[in-house]
């Protein structure tokens, strides 16, 4: 399918791929540490924006669509 790369064509795509996301992970922690911005959370309350929720037998919380795909 494709050539192999060189050497130096393998550290280029390497830099290319590293560095957003060392830009994106370090933009992110000097938002938390340094200006004191609170972490991002996500809402694990059972029913979310009016979807019923059913608990199961573990404590497991099911929609009540996807109760009625399991078939």
């Amino acid at each position: 399918m494709s050539t192999k790369l060189s050497p130096q064509a393998r550290r280029l795509r390497t830099i290319i791929v590293t560095i957003p996301i060392m830009a994106a992970t370090s933009l992110v922690l000097y938002e938390r540490l340094v200006l004191g911005k609170p972490r991002r959370t996500v809402d694990r309350s059972p029913e979310k924006e009016g979807v019923p929720m059913i608990p199961d037998d573990e404590g497991k919380f099911w929609s009540v669509p996807h109760i009625f795909s399991m078939g």
